[in-house]
């Protein structure tokens, strides 16, 4: 007589391999570095150039107002007719300030992740830069490229100081804002989408 141990016999079920899937915990899924941890961070080139937007055209408008003091001084002594002059240069002081707030108020939302405040300060910073060279190129021009002479004027001073400025500070701002850093930065910013109470996200 053969006896059968029922008690020994093993059945093996095939494993799933969906339901091991299935079974892992929520928090050892992998999701995007903007899903993962929230809004993303500002990297440092973007941050440093936030800095530049801002610090450069305030010191910018501070050297124009110390400019347009000067000038206006040296109008009214040598000039019979120093109105029209005055009015000029009243004109460009309050158009340098108008431009020294939208730089400020464009950088703070470029450094928010707003790509198109990028493009604005590219835009602006390019102007600027030609801005720079032709003036710097006209005042050496003037001057017979006599670094003396222009040392000995107080307005044409300061106002090759704010120029050499501009050419150091625009470029390097924008090299930073298109570093490859940057362009992750703003991409993972403009595909982030908060999550609302009600559980789906919207763009504010």
């Amino acid at each position: 007589m053969i006896v059968v141990d029922v008690y020994s016999l093993r059945v093996t079920a095939p494993q799933n391999p969906w339901s091991q899937q299935q079974s892992q915990p929520a928090g050892n899924q992998e999701f995007p570095p903007q899903q993962q941890f929230g809004r993303p961070k500002a990297p440092g080139t973007v941050t440093f150039a936030t800095l530049i937007g801002i610090v450069v055209p305030i010191l910018s408008s501070m050297l124009t107002g110390i400019s347009f003091v000067v000038l206006a001084l040296q109008v009214i002594r040598y000039l019979d007719s120093w109105q029209g002059p005055l009015i000029f240069n009243v004109f460009n002081t309050l158009g340098n300030f108008a431009l020294t707030a939208l730089w400020v108020i464009f950088a703070f939302r470029m450094r928010a992740g707003r790509n198109w405040a990028r493009t604005t300060l590219a835009i602006l910073a390019g102007i600027w830069l030609l801005y720079g060279l032709f003036g710097i190129s006209q005042m050496l021009i003037i001057v017979d490229f006599q670094l003396g002479a222009l040392i000995g004027q107080p307005g044409a001073l300061i106002a090759s100081v704010e120029l050499l400025m501009v050419l150091v500070a625009i470029p390097v701002f924008l090299v930073l804002v298109f570093l490859k850093p940057s362009n992750q930065y703003f991409k993972a910013a403009s595909s982030y989408r908060p999550e609302q109470p009600g559980g789906s996200g919207a763009r504010p």
